[in-house]
């Protein structure tokens, strides 16, 4: 379907009679052609062929696809198909934000940040965050919330970290919800709340985020802010055992739960 898209016309109608027409049989073939290279990236549907997914993105930004200049990228800060280089990365981060990319603002964003193929610039970055939060950017949203906490380019305000935090995870931000229920059960900048704290650590969990998956089990355990349910507890354990981030603290809970059960 998408190599369709990427290389035939329709014989449907004439894309030729109309400029309107004609722009949108050109933003479909480039659609389709990164579509293709996406493909190639993760091996979806065909076998996994990074070079050639970074050849397809390459093609594709010669015509100026901000989309395909995001994904050059990825594939240069991460090595995809090519040799890693964190300049070249930034670069085309940069070009792809100035077009508009609102993911690739915030890529940009993380650059300025960390000091990636750019001279580390926390301000610079916050405001680009800001920028790219106001466009609808949830990561943005929950990046912003993590400047607000710790400082990062603005004046520390946990207040304000919670409100941005809040914002992503009300559209399920994953790691927003997570943050949120952090800050619920630290009680530093909400009043201390065990039942709240756990329903957004469920959220996050729900979701699939293996810290969540953690929390949620402990929390069902040992009745925090939810009754005791030892099967329950264990099921979450076991999904969170699964991530290695969190698979040693995981296992430690559940030898714990199986230690107690044994000794009645």
């Amino acid at each position: 379907m998408f190599a369709l898209a990427a290389n035939t016309d329709t014989n449907l109608i004439d894309l030729n009679s109309s400029p309107f027409l004609v722009k949108f049989r050109k933003q479909n073939k480039i659609l389709g052609t990164v579509s293709l290279g996406y493909l190639y990236l993760y091996g979806i549907g065909v076998d996994k062929n990074q070079k050639k997914a970074f050849q397809t993105f390459m093609g594709v930004a010669k015509e100026g696809s901000s989309l395909a200049e995001s994904f050059l990228g990825y594939c240069y800060a991460e090595g995809y198909g090519v040799e890693k280089g964190e300049e070249k990365a930034f670069g085309y981060f940069l070009i792809s934000a100035e077009k508009g990319n609102i993911v690739s603002l915030c890529d940009t964003a993380y650059c300025y940040q960390r000091g990636l193929g750019v001279q580390k610039d926390e301000k610079r970055g916050f405001e680009l965050l800001l920028r790219a939060a106001d466009g609808g950017s949830i990561k943005a949203q929950n990046s912003l919330g993590i400047c607000f906490e710790n400082g990062n380019g603005v004046m520390k305000d946990l207040s304000k970290a919670f409100v941005w935090y809040l914002k992503s995870a009300k559209v399920c931000y994953v790691y927003g919800q997570y943050n949120v229920g952090r800050l619920y059960d630290s009680g530093i900048v909400v009043d201390h709340n065990s039942k709240k704290a756990f329903h957004w650590f469920m959220e996050s969990a729900e979701m699939g985020y293996e810290y969540g998956c953690l929390e949620v089990g402990e929390r069902f355990y040992y009745g925090i802010g939810s009754k005791v349910d030892t099967i329950k507890a264990i099921h979450w354990l076991e999904k969170a055992k699964n991530e290695d981030t969190v698979k040693s603290q995981a296992d430690f809970m559940l030898e714990i739960i199986l230690e107690r059960m044994i000794l009645g």
